[in-house]
C-alpha cells in the first residue's frame, strides 16, 4: 500500500473526529493522540481538577508509534516560560520524570515534526503524593507510579504496597538527594523489593512488597512502583491493576518484618484496592479496556 493515500485520507479524517476533552489527560489514565504532518497537540493534566504543586515529582511515560518520525514533549508552565522540552523515539516507549518547578496547571505540548508522517502517541501521567492508592497502567512499558511519606527522624514504620493481579512489579524506597526528581539519578536509594511476598488472605493469595525502616532523618521518602511485567490472563477489571499501600507506625522499640501486623494491614491494602478502583471509575469518561492501547499497524 502507498504511504501517501492513506496520508491524505487520514487529515481529510482527523478533522472529523470529536476533540480531545478540555480538561486534557486524567491523572493515571491513558491518553491518546494522533498527529498529523507537522501537528501540534496541548493536552491539560488534570490531576483531580487541581494544580500540580511545586517540588512533586512528576512522572509521564509514552509510547510512540511512527514510520521513524521521533516527536517531541514540552511541558508547558502555567505562567510565562516555555518550560522544559525532550524527544521521544520514533517508536517505543518513554518514560520522563522531573520535578514540578511551580504550582499549577500543566500542559503538555505534543509536536509531530514530519513533513509527511503521521504519528500516535499514547500517554499517561503521575505525581508522587501519599494518596490511597493508583492504577499502574502495566500495559505501558515503563509503567511506573510513585507514592511518598513524610516522615520524622527516628521514626519507625512499616509500609506494605500490593502487587496487582495483572502484573509483576518492583518497588523501591528512596529519597531525593536534591531538588531534582530525574528517576533514579536524583535518588538514594534505601532499598529495593524485586519479588512480592505471597501471603494468604481469606481464602486467596496476596503479593505484597514489604518494607519495616526507621528514618535516618526527617524528610520525604518515595516508594516507587514499576511494572516489570504485564500479565493480560489474569485482567479482568481495573481492581487487577490497582496499587494500595498501607502505612503502620511502630513503637520506636520496633516491630520487625514477618510480625502479625502484616495481614491485619494486608486485609486493609486488600479492600483499598477495591475502593479505590470504584473512585477512579466514578469520575473516568470511560473505562479502561482489557487493551486499550492497541499498536497501530506501521509501513514496514
Amino acid at each position: 500500500m502507498r504511504l501517501a493515500p492513506v496520508l491524505l485520507f487520514l487529515v481529510f479524517l482527523l478533522p472529523l473526529m470529536p476533540p480531545a476533552a478540555a480538561h486534557g489527560a486524567h491523572h493515571v489514565t491513558p491518553f491518546s493522540a494522533l498527529l498529523p504532518p507537522r501537528a501540534s497537540q496541548d493536552v491539560v493534566l488534570d490531576y483531580e481538577g487541581g494544580p500540580l504543586h511545586a517540588g512533586w515529582m512528576l512522572i509521564v511515560v509514552t509510547r510512540t508509534t511512527s514510520n521513524g518520525t521521533s516527536p517531541t514533549v514540552q511541558l508547558l508552565a502555567p505562567v510565562g516560560g516555555p518550560g522544559v522540552s525532550w524527544t521521544l523515539p520514533a517508536n517505543g516507549p518513554f518514560r520522563y520524570t522531573t520535578a514540578v518547578p511551580e504550582t499549577g496547571v500543566y500542559s503538555l505540548r505534543l509536536t509531530n515534526p514530519s513533513a509527511g508522517d503521521i504519528v500516535r502517541i499514547d500517554l499517561f501521567f503521575d505525581q508522587s503524593c501519599s494518596c490511597t492508592g493508583k492504577i499502574l497502567l502495566a500495559q505501558f512499558d515503563l509503567a511506573t507510579v510513585v507514592f511518598n511519606y513524610d516522615l520524622t527522624a527516628g521514626q519507625r514504620v512499616q509500609v506494605l504496597l500490593n502487587e496487582p493481579k495483572a502484573a509483576e512489579t518492583r518497588v523501591t524506597l528512596a529519597t531525593r538527594t536534591g531538588g531534582g526528581a530525574s528517576w533514579p539519578a536524583d535518588f538514594d536509594v534505601i532499598k529495593v523489593s524485586e519479588v512480592a511476598t505471597p501471603v494468604t488472605v481469606g481464602s486467596g493469595t496476596v503479593g505484597v512488597h514489604e518494607f519495616v525502616f526507621t528514618a535516618a532523618e526527617a524528610q520525604t521518602y518515595y516508594f516507587v512502583v514499576e511494572a516489570k511485567r504485564y500479565i493480560p490472563a489474569n485482567y479482568t477489571s481495573e481492581v487487577d491493576l490497582g496499587v494500595a499501600p498501607e502505612i503502620h507506625y511502630l513503637p520506636a522499640d520496633g516491630q520487625q518484618e514477618g510480625t502479625p501486623l502484616l495481614l491485619p494491614i494486608l486485609a486493609v491494602v486488600v479492600v483499598g484496592v477495591g475502593a479505590l478502583v470504584w473512585a477512579l471509575l466514578r469520575r473516568r469518561d470511560k473505562p479502561l479496556k482489557e487493551d486499550p492501547l492497541p499498536r497501530r499497524r506501521r509501513r514496514r
